[in-house]
């Protein structure tokens, strides 16, 4: 089920912009959604996007014994709340859109309810609509470790197709200047590549590849050549390399972060190779953890754009 909140459109032609169909912004209702959702507004008016709202909610059984889930009376008042919570924070976000620049298009701003679990929700609007970028809160617990390795986010990236971007509620998505990747050069990240070079053409942000393979999995000198040479391929003019050596990479990725002023880390993820040689998710952990900066996180499903 579907519910728009349309505002008035005012599409200028920009031939280089990023051209994005739309923005799934994932919501709890909490605050730190909220900001997740304004900054994604920023995104939208950049990329030419329009705003997808959508929050998903269990199913409540009468009993625990009874052998068919029915809909009670706490459900239906459950999705009424919902829909009401969804409507407040569209008309917050209709808001913004109506106080941007005359220059730049406004977002058209959507929302829509569903029930069942987070990563259901994504493949369910993935195949009804051009979903670009999703975009989500931190936890308003531990932003690291309860959310972006609880299970519902494990499972909404599991489930993604497209880029997760993680916005801690300190960060202000005002400008993307400064991209950090972290990579062990694996092949796959090269899609993650292709993707933040495309969306540097509207930003003009300085993309620095990272590479941080540790001592037990070493890149090898021919390995990053033939990396560099594929990236080159894209034709993204600010583009430079760093080497994080040394055991903790997750401490000096996040010192080097700080020490470059980064407005996004990007990292991928991997199925089964989440935890895996380069420590993704200690990364993440320690950069959420001081709330600098925004994660994107490219799932393993992605194509090539």
């Amino acid at each position: 089920m579907y519910w728009t909140r349309r505002v008035a459109q005012i599409c200028l032609t920009d031939l280089n912009a990023t051209i994005m169909k739309k923005i799934l912004i994932l919501t709890d209702h909490s605050d730190n959604a909220e900001h997740a959702a304004a900054q994604a507004v920023r995104l939208a008016a950049k990329t030419h996007a329009n705003l997808l709202l959508a929050h998903s909610y269990p199913l409540v059984p009468v009993s625990p014994y009874a052998p068919v889930i029915a809909m009670p009376y706490d459900n239906l008042a459950m999705e009424e709340q919902n829909k009401w919570e969804l409507k407040r924070q569209a008309e917050a976000l209709e808001e913004l859109t109506s106080s941007l620049s005359s220059e730049v298009r406004r977002p058209s701003v959507h929302f829509t309810q569903q029930l069942g679990a987070p990563g259901e929700l994504i493949k369910d609007l993935s195949r009804e609509n051009d979903i670009d970028c999703i975009v989500l809160g931190e936890s308003s617990n531990n932003a690291a470790d309860h959310f972006l390795f609880g299970s519902d986010t494990r499972k909404i990236l599991d489930s993604a197709d497209q880029p997760v971007l993680i916005i801690p509620k300190g960060v202000d998505l005002v400008d993307i200047s400064k991209v950090i990747f972290a990579t062990d050069f694996d092949e796959h990240d090269l899609i993650a590549l292709k993707y933040l070079t495309n969306l540097g053409k509207t930003y003009h942000f300085e993309l620095i590849v990272t590479n941080v393979g540790t001592p037990d999995h070493p890149t090898s000198h021919d390995k990053a050549e033939f990396f560099k040479k594929r990236i080159e391929k894209f034709g993204y003019d600010k583009l430079s390399y760093y080497e994080i050596g040394g055991a903790d990479i997750a401490a000096r990725l996040d010192s080097f972060c700080r020490a470059q002023h980064a407005s996004l880390l990007g990292i991928g993820h991997r199925q089964r190779l989440f935890l895996g040689r380069i420590g993704h998710k200690s990364i993440a952990r320690s950069v959420l953890h001081h709330k600098r900066l925004a994660v994107m996180v490219f799932p393993s499903s992605m194509k090539m754009p």
